[in-house]
């Protein structure tokens, strides 16, 4: 027999060449029996594949099924848990105002107070070129040197003074205060009182000495403070 037809039991067949060719029950495989020269094993049928019954497969699925089950519910019940643990964005959440902050109009004591060049080297703010504008009584502060507010313009008879200029020095060594005080009416310096000092050391606050023969203006627009060198 050279050819099997489909559905035939498995067995030993006979061939056109005097051999018996073994069919598997869907197929013929490589095996044959009797005289050969064929390098397969003879007589010996390879063993038929065993076919899984309904049975095993029936069982096999319905535990996967527990298992995806199974798995399902303790991912619910983690992503449940983890839900009330987790704070919400509202109590989270903090406020970026201040709980308190500085009244309207309060002035720093430690604010530099503006330059009539902003574009200068900050070096060179408060030099004789670069003098510093300043309003009477309130605080500045000129390359370390921090002068306190509360101070004010005289006027006795003989000339004009400053009283109560404080200044601290905030420079990393000893240094001096020797500046000039001008007032202005646009272009023009109408009067001008000159505030010195002794060596000031790092951290120490001492009160300016000023004093001039000029009097007062009466209609000056602007105050200005520079060094003197």
């Amino acid at each position: 027999m050279s050819e099997q037809g489909g559905g035939a039991a498995p067995g030993w067949y006979p061939q056109g060449d005097g051999r018996q060719r073994y069919w598997d029950g869907q197929q013929w495989t490589e095996h044959f029996s009797g005289p050969s020269t064929s390098t397969g094993p003879v007589g010996t049928a390879p063993a038929a594949p065993k076919k899984r019954g309904f049975g095993t497969g029936c069982l096999i699925a319905t535990a996967v099924a527990l298992l995806l089950g199974l798995g399902s519910c303790i991912a619910l019940v983690a992503v449940s848990g983890g839900d009330k643990s987790t704070p919400s964005a509202q109590s989270t959440t903090t406020s970026s105002v201040p709980k308190s902050a500085p009244s309207p109009g309060a002035a720093s004591t430690s604010a530099p107070a503006p330059s009539s060049d902003p574009g200068v080297d900050p070096d060179t703010i408060g030099d004789e070129d670069h003098p510093v504008t300043i309003t009477e009584g309130e605080p500045f502060t000129i390359r370390g040197f921090d002068y306190a507010g509360g101070w004010s313009v005289g006027d006795p008879m003989f000339g004009m003074t400053i009283d109560g200029l404080k200044v601290t020095n905030n420079r990393p060594r000893k240094d001096s205060a020797f500046v000039e005080v001008k007032f202005w009416r646009g272009t023009e310096v109408l009067a001008s009182i000159n505030c010195t000092s002794d060596d000031i050391a790092p951290g120490t606050t001492v009160t300016l000495n000023c004093i001039t023969g000029d009097k007062k203006p009466t209609d000056y627009d602007r105050l200005t403070i520079n060094d003197m060198f």
